[in-house]
């Protein structure tokens, strides 16, 4: 068991080793760091199997900063070919005021396995033209048909924090991943 640094979607490098579980699935540390300190670190829990299985995770969850809170948006994202795949986008809140966007596209069409190009991007989709992406995504699983990616900056640098992804001007893309110019998938995010 394990404290690790940024959030399970990042994942990170091993800050605290915790007693292994128990046969009552517990685990009990005394750890030389103020409650302050964890209350509000940027990281999160591992649980591996065992010592003949490290990295076989059980568990996992985020902590201190990165818990969730319960404020959260969802957004449609439309089929934009004749894939017939849509779904949601769901910006979920940290108590650090970053996001956690998870698209989910399981409903409809079929969706080969692979990695699909998610991105963001300025403007809308009223007026995608040639999209100018802003945010890279980590990429949808074609099995799994999910993406999952905690956003802290733009691709630029700039820190972006979930109320300013409230105001957002943008759209969402999810691209085929055998040709990444077709669109699969799209839906306007922020105050489109």
């Amino acid at each position: 068991s394990y404290i690790r640094m940024n959030s399970a979607v990042e994942t990170g490098g091993l800050a605290y080793t915790l007693s292994s579980v128990d046969t009552s699935g517990k685990s009990t540390t005394v750890l030389t760091v103020p409650y302050a300190t964890l209350v509000n670190y940027d990281g999160y829990v591992n649980i591996e199997l065992d010592i003949f299985n490290p990295g076989t995770i059980i568990a996992q969850g985020d902590i201190g900063g990165n818990a969730l809170t319960t404020t959260n948006k969802i957004y449609t994202l439309a089929e934009d070919s004749s894939s017939g795949i849509s779904g949601t986008a769901r910006f979920d809140k940290r108590k650090n005021g970053f996001t956690l966007v998870t698209i989910d596209l399981t409903t409809g069409g079929v969706l080969p396995p692979g990695a699909y190009p998610a991105q963001i991007n300025l403007g809308s989709v009223a007026t995608i033209g040639t999209p100018e992406k802003r945010k890279t995504l980590n990429p949808l699983d074609g099995i799994t048909r999910m993406s999952l990616t905690n956003i802290r900056t733009l691709n630029d640098g700039t820190l972006i924090t979930y109320d300013n992804w409230m105001l957002y001007d943008g759209f969402m893309s999810i691209h085929n991943a055998a040709d990444t110019i077709d669109i699969i998938s799209l839906g306007n995010i922020g105050s489109n």
